[in-house]
């Protein structure tokens, strides 16, 4: 969790009114009169975020910009008004900021202010939850725990990573086979990759096989 936003400085709060006001640029995110304000947001989230990724929370040990993306966490094209809130930004890789692109993240989405409760989003939110309250690691499978874990996992697709490295076709491991019906099922629709998850974590957590997938 976040336990200090990002502090705007009075030439950030100037430069990011301005851009509100009138951008030079159809998309005022790519304004270059806030790009130090960007610079800075991102390397205070990525030293404050111990360089993992505010969805994932795989860690990147670089502070080179192309590795992380400043996230916004409501999407700015949903509420531009919230586009210069601390609040509302963090670090995320750029696999799990594409994979949550655009879609909304607040349970009410007509709420007028920004909230400061965990319960008013739908994502596990950096600054306001505990990453591991809601997600649960086990290798390279991510398991839900909660709601917000569940919508976590499956909008910014953490299945990838059971996908890539527990690769089922692998002949120099044939024992991964077990984890193929599995493991495609974690592409699938919420409720079914929800119940793929629980199928590997039981089938971990047996030892030698004793649960078949």
């Amino acid at each position: 969790m976040i336990s200090q936003p990002v502090e705007l400085s009075t030439e950030d709060v100037l430069a990011t009114q301005a851009v509100s006001e009138r951008s030079l640029t159809p998309d005022p995110w790519a304004d270059e009169r806030i790009g130090a304000m960007k610079a800075r947001a991102k390397k205070h989230y990525i030293a404050e975020q111990d360089n993992r990724c505010c969805y994932c929370a795989e860690q990147w040990l670089t502070e080179h910009g192309r590795v992380w993306d400043l996230e916004h966490v409501v999407p700015k094209v949903l509420r531009p008004e919230f586009m210069f809130e601390p609040r509302n930004l963090a670090v995320a890789c750029p696999d799990c900021n594409l994979a949550k692109w655009d879609k909304e993240t607040l349970t009410g989405p007509q709420i007028a202010e920004y909230p400061s409760q965990a319960g008013s989003f739908l994502v596990v939110h950096p600054h306001f939850d505990r990453w591991e309250d809601h997600i649960e690691k086990c290798g390279v499978v991510f398991r839900p725990i909660t709601e917000k874990g569940t919508w976590t996992v499956t909008e910014c697709n953490l299945g990838r990573f059971a996908l890539k490295y527990a690769d089922p076709t692998d002949e120099a491991d044939p024992l991964d086979r077990r984890f193929e019906a599995a493991l495609t099922d974690l592409t699938a629709d919420p409720v079914t990759a929800q119940a793929a998850l629980v199928r590997i974590q039981t089938y971990l957590a047996s030892g030698a096989g004793a649960v078949p997938l």
